[in-house]
């Protein structure tokens, strides 16, 4: 069967579809029901990417995890009746709400950590970009330093021909 008539069969768009499989975004507890109905084999772990076993034949076990589920959208945590403010990817989170803030603060610690690890990763580009900058700089003003050298030998050099050449003339007269 392939991902479109997989899709049609569900009654679900296939591009959506396609990020449920490429772990893009992940499944609506009402979308997971909805494919439990349809095919009950389905473990619900898997469609959030939870498990790597797509299919369970125990249906009553696949049921009760889908019972026990809960999700954190993108602006909710949806625990029961509860809802609670936050901004974060769909997840299974576990049977209970302490579970759930627990996961919650585990994902916040690693994105602050992130963060924090971009911000050191930045700071650290631009001090090697000012490295780079005060090397080409450094280069630069030896470059000059060379060429005003270079016409300072040369102008003594004519001056020491010119001083040559007059002594030549003295001495012959």
């Amino acid at each position: 069967m392939t991902q479109k008539e997989f899709a049609e069969r569900l009654d679900i768009h296939q591009p959506s579809l396609s990020d449920y499989e490429n772990g893009k975004s992940a499944p609506r507890k009402s979308t997971i029901r909805h494919i439990l109905e349809k095919f009950p084999e389905v473990n619900p772990l898997f469609l959030v990417g939870k498990s790597e076993t797509m299919i369970n034949n125990n249906v009553e076990e696949n049921w009760a995890t889908f019972e026990r589920m809960h999700f954190v959208g993108k602006n909710q945590l949806y625990a029961g009746q509860k809802h609670l403010e936050g901004d974060y990817g769909a997840i299974y989170v576990g049977d209970d709400l302490e579970e759930a803030f627990a996961t919650i603060s585990g994902i916040e610690k690693k994105y602050k950590i992130e963060l924090e690890r971009i911000d050191e990763l930045e700071v650290e580009n631009k001090l090697l970009r000012l490295s780079i900058n005060e090397k080409k700089l450094s280069l630069q003003f030896a470059d000059t330093l060379v060429k005003n050298l270079q016409q300072q030998v040369e102008s003594l050099q004519n001056q020491l021909n010119n001083l040559k050449s007059n002594k030549e003339k003295h001495h012959n007269y």
